[in-house]
């Protein structure tokens, strides 16, 4: 089993912290509240013998650009896997849009959300698939974490024609 750490940065939307507190409750593992960049960097660093410390950050609109800005600079340096949760059902143009804005601090993937929630996940998927981003995850209901699994191509393709049934195992990460 991997040693985690879950880090917050989310102080703006109401209720964040307790709930991401009750998620690492769930899975055992500690949390911890970062207000500064500073803070940030301190919290890492005493977490830095942890195999996958995941830091959360407000989730602002890609079209507020002060917000991200200030999301961005909050991030340090490049040893930080940037992963973008996307909802699945996200129309292609909204998905471009969003992929666009984060992109601009370097993403190196994408975990497509809500996938049980759509019947129509192909924009979006095309849209991370198209522009060449690692899709990592899939996440297919609400149980934590046994509703996160990794992306697996034929599985996503197979959901997302209709061609089979769902199911909550799967393999390979998808690559374009």
């Amino acid at each position: 089993a991997q040693r985690v750490a879950i880090v917050t940065i989310d102080t703006y939307r109401v209720a964040a912290v307790e709930q991401l507190r009750a998620f690492a409750d769930l899975l055992n593992v500690p949390m911890e509240v970062a207000f500064t960049p500073q803070d940030l960097r301190r919290v890492l660093q005493r977490h830095a013998h942890r195999d996958r410390v995941y830091v959360d950050t407000t989730g602002r609109s890609p079209l507020d650009r002060d917000a991200l800005q200030q999301g961005g600079a909050a991030l340090p340096g490049q040893d930080i896997a940037r992963l973008l949760c996307l909802a699945a059902a996200t129309r292609r143009r909204d998905a471009d849009v969003a992929i666009d804005a984060y992109d601009k601090f370097g993403l190196h993937g994408v975990c497509l959300t809500k996938w049980d929630e759509t019947t129509m996940p192909g924009e979006a998927l095309s849209a991370v698939v198209e522009r060449g981003l690692r899709l990592s995850h899939v996440t297919h209901g609400q149980e934590v974490p046994a509703d996160i699994r990794r992306a697996d191509a034929g599985q996503l393709a197979r959901e997302a024609f209709g061609l089979g049934a769902t199911t909550s195992t799967a393999a390979a990460e998808v690559r374009p």
